[in-house]
């Protein structure tokens, strides 16, 4: 099983992310960094309107070697949340197209995920479920959710 993740607090902006490289081309000198591009591609994360009645989506780019994972911390992050703190875990089965979100609700937290309103599910599963389901790149027909291993009837 995949290990737990923690919401990311960085955001994945619409550029390459960097990665550290070592130049070693003069020997007699300290080697200087240079920074290479980390491989990305666009996924777009559907966020509900302020109406809470339709998805929007945007474009954003995300490390390619994780970008279900990524993704899912994206749109974790943008959710208001100050009430709580999430990390997930994201449980594939490739046979099924099944994608499984793990969520966790940090136990400091003044809010459960069952005190969200109806337009706070919508954001949050919505914009998980919509995001996943609509991105050919992971080939996923449906995303379950569970907190704590135990799944969560919406």
């Amino acid at each position: 099983l995949p290990t737990f993740t923690p919401t990311p607090t960085a955001t994945f902006p619409n550029i390459s992310t960097p990665k550290k490289v070592v130049n070693e081309s003069d020997a007699s000198s300290p080697p200087l960094p240079i920074l290479l591009p980390t491989r990305t591609v666009t996924v777009n994360i559907y966020q509900i309107d302020s109406q809470c009645e339709n998805f929007i989506p945007m474009p954003v780019a995300v490390p390619a070697d994780d970008s279900l994972e990524a993704t899912v911390g994206q749109i974790l992050q943008w959710q208001d949340t100050r009430d709580f703190s999430l990390s997930f875990r994201v449980i594939v089965d490739r046979d099924l197209h099944l994608a499984t979100i793990d969520l966790r609700v940090s136990p400091n937290s003044r809010r459960l995920l069952t005190s969200l309103s109806s337009c706070e599910q919508i954001a949050l599963f919505g914009s998980l479920k919509r995001t996943i389901t609509s991105n050919n790149l992971w080939n996923i027909k449906e995303v379950r959710f569970t907190e704590l291993d135990e799944e969560i009837w919406l």
